[in-house]
């Protein structure tokens, strides 16, 4: 797995070039949402779970980061989304993800 933290790590665009033309899960978080904030661990768990085969990327979403907003449609946070090849098939959002089998569920589907 190779997690990208797109908030801290300066030189994330560059290195999502390695991502190009394959399946990504990306995860919107805020510090100040309480499901955020109650998924988050769950969610680090199966990143280690499944390091040797997905690619994820976590960005640190705010309300006025309108180009995030604007690009990926994140209207609330938490949201996990899965793309494959630049297009979007899949997207889970807020209360949702209160359930951790579904969190689960999401990662078996997807993170292979």
């Amino acid at each position: 797995m190779v997690v990208f933290n797109c908030v801290d790590d300066e030189d994330y665009l560059s290195k999502s070039e390695f991502g190009l033309g394959k399946r990504v899960i990306l995860f919107f978080y805020w510090d100040l949402c309480e499901v955020s904030l109650k998924i988050k661990p769950k969610f680090d768990e199966l990143c280690r779970k499944y390091e040797k085969t997905a690619i994820i990327y976590t960005f640190q979403h705010y309300g006025d980061d309108l180009l995030t907003s604007e690009a990926f449609e994140i209207t609330k946070t938490p949201t996990i989304l899965v793309m494959d090849d630049g297009c979007e098939i899949q997207r889970i959002v807020g209360e949702e993800l209160e359930n951790q089998a579904v969190i689960e569920g999401f990662f078996e589907k997807y993170a292979i």
